[in-house]
Parts: structure tokens; C-alpha cells; sequence
């Protein structure tokens, strides 16, 4: 199984996939998708009935899609593998390509904050300098901090050409329980000159705290 290059997140309809009938954190859930490393379950803003995201760890995604078609092909699927194939086919299943990474790539993160920003090509180069040099440096002083990843999205290759001229990015800081998002440094790493400068680059930006779940760990036939 190769390390994870990409990044999938999608909303999870199924909620019955963490009934203790149907999942253990302590086995592997059975699923032909070789691609999977990893299987992150988040719940959205806190709110107790908010929906559920897969966040899924990917090595290859050429094979992800002809490997989620060809487990449906084979025996009825129960629960947790229709509901993450399921998850990986929605309309709103957004596919990333990992940029940076620095912190704890082994962390065990209960607390996750997703930042997606969409800007003009030509201004992508000044968000990635902004990034590198003044702010993931910043989060990295919250207290609480395990690791920052940075991604940009993949765009279907439908879309891929007429869409060029705005570029998505995903930000992905992982966090302890105990954290200090909204605290003194958060709040400080997002008010200096320079970010104020990006902030008139940015078509769209959105905030998504993301609690962990669960961990599934996908397993391949032997």
C-alpha cells in the first residue's frame, strides 16, 4: 500500500455505519479499494446533528474510481463499505493533491480545522508564499498543534480546462483535543498586514472544524 498523495472529502449519508453492530475501531473494515490508507470519520462544527465526513487518505487516485467501480461489481455490500463507497461517488466528493506537509505525520488528531480558498491562477503563487514563509509557521504556535497540510484541489477532467482560471486550496491543521483554535494565537496568526493583503486576493473562503469520530483502516484481500 503506498503513502497517501491525495486527499478525499466527502459527506457521509449513512449515519447507522458507526452502530456497534457494524463497526470496531479495533479491526480493519473489508474493502477492495487498495488505494485507501486511511479513513478519517469527522462530525462538522460540534453540532450534534450535523453531518458526517469521510475523510479519506488516498495513494493513487487514477485507480480510486475504477476501484470503487469494481467493488460494486462483486458480492452485496454491507455496511461500513457501502457507505464509504457510497461516500466516494457523491456529487460533492472533492479530490486534493497533497502540497506540504510539516509536524507529526503519525499524530493522532482529535480536532481537525479545514480552510478551502479559492483565488485567481495568477495570484496562487502569492498565496503559497503567504503560506510558506509567515503563516504555517504562525498556526504552528496554537496551542495544541500536531501537524499542517496543504493541498490543492483536482479538478474533474471534465471541468479541468474551463475551471483553470480559479484554483482551490485545502489547509488541513490537526489538533489535540485540548486545543487553542480561537484563542490569542489563532486569532493573532490571522491578523498580520500580510494577511490582510491575501484576504483581497481570495474569491472565496470557508472554515470547517472537523471532530474526529472514528479511524476505519481499510484492509485488501490476501
Amino acid at each position: 500500500m503506498g503513502a497517501a498523495k491525495f486527499i478525499a472529502i466527502s459527506p457521509l449519508q449513512d449515519c447507522r455505519i458507526f452502530d456497534d453492530a457494524h463497526h470496531s475501531e479495533h479491526e480493519p473494515i473489508k474493502i477492495n479499494v487498495s488505494s485507501l490508507v486511511n479513513v478519517k470519520v469527522c462530525q462538522a462544527n460540534w453540532e450534534v446533528d450535523t453531518e458526517l465526513y469521510g475523510i479519506y487518505e488516498v495513494s493513487d487516485v487514477e485507480q480510486l474510481s475504477a476501484q470503487v467501480e469494481q467493488a460494486w461489481l462483486g458480492e452485496p455490500l454491507a455496511l461500513p463499505e457501502s457507505a464509504i463507497l457510497e461516500s466516494l461517488q457523491d456529487f460533492r466528493c472533492k479530490i486534493y493533491h497533497l502540497l506540504t506537509e510539516c509536524g507529526d505525520a503519525k499524530c493522532h488528531a482529535s480536532v481537525m480545522l479545514a480552510v478551502t480558498v479559492k483565488v485567481a491562477e495568477q495570484d496562487a503563487e502569492q498565496l503559497q508564499i503567504w503560506y510558506e514563509e509567515e503563516h504555517l509557521g504562525l498556526m504552528a504556535k496554537v496551542p495544541g498543534w500536531l501537524r499542517s497540510r496543504r493541498f490543492e484541489r483536482v479538478l474533474p477532467a471534465a471541468s479541468a480546462t474551463e475551471m483553470r482560471s480559479e484554483v482551490e486550496f485545502l489547509a488541513l491543521y490537526d489538533f489535540e483535543q485540548n486545543h487553542g483554535l480561537q484563542g490569542i494565537a489563532h486569532k493573532a496568526a490571522s491578523a498580520t498586514a500580510r494577511t490582510a493583503a491575501i484576504r483581497e486576493i481570495l474569491r472565496s473562503k470557508d472554515n470547517m472544524v472537523l471532530r474526529h469520530v472514528a479511524d476505519l483502516k481499510p484492509s485488501t484481500p490476501s
